[in-house]
């Protein structure tokens, strides 16, 4: 098996992609973990994720996105 070296040249312009568990995004979004749960269940889903084999994780731009469409202006 090769190992795969991060001293080439593309590996170093290549930032790793942040991905949050259920908790670590439950924390970032300040809503309880069942309540993530709950918008990623509903159908269709309310927020964005992706699954890595059964864990479920997500990025901070989904987050942000779910935020977002979330958001009720004032005076609406």
């Amino acid at each position: 098996m090769s190992k795969v070296s991060t001293d080439h040249p593309a590996a170093q312009k290549i930032e790793p992609r942040r991905l949050l568990n259920n908790k670590e995004a439950a924390e970032y979004t300040g809503m309880s973990e069942h309540q993530l749960n709950r918008a990623r269940w509903a159908k269709p889903s309310k927020i964005g994720y992706y699954l890595v084999g059964n864990v479920v994780k997500y990025s901070i731009e989904q987050l942000d996105a779910y935020l977002e469409s979330c958001r009720i202006e004032a005076g609406a």
